[in-house]
């Protein structure tokens, strides 16, 4: 294959991603002062909540930032009493975030209206012919927010 082969289709993936940010970024904006990273963090301590606390590292992974960028937002999270640190049970040397009720009710207000967002965008992206398959596959794959 040619180098610029795989150029047309990573332009799809950045400008589809980017609808579906600013869809979800305007939805967060209209209901809280959340961030999608923050959103983000909030689903990925609510999926581990019955396996145990995540640890940072994990959360680096679900929010793609670096881990001093994923200490910040947490400490943000923090801040606002949705998020709270504790030691692991399995290493009590590393620490655990953990959403607090508050943050889990937050999370839970948000699910509706940040996958109609994303459905929005979706549907929206169907303009464009050249995102009309990777849209496809988005739904294909499943875009709702995980239940809670």
């Amino acid at each position: 294959m040619s180098p610029g082969a795989f150029e047309p289709g990573r332009q799809a993936v950045v400008a589809l991603h980017g609808r579906l940010e600013a869809a979800v970024r305007t939805a967060l904006r209209e209901r809280c002062a959340l961030s999608v990273h923050e959103f983000t963090v909030l689903l990925a301590l609510l999926r581990h909540e019955h396996g145990g606390a995540p640890r940072m590292q994990q959360l680096v992974d679900a929010v793609a930032l670096s881990p001093s960028a994923v200490a910040r937002l947490v400490g943000r999270l923090e801040e606002r009493e949705l998020v709270t640190r504790t030691h692991c049970a399995v290493d009590r040397r590393a620490v655990c975030p953990a959403l607090t009720p508050a943050g889990r009710a937050l999370a839970g207000q948000l699910r509706v209206p940040v996958s109609e967002a994303i459905r929005q965008g979706l549907s929206e992206a169907g303009c464009r012919p050249d995102l009309v398959p990777l849209a496809r596959a988005v739904r294909r794959v499943g875009v709702s927010v995980p239940a809670l």
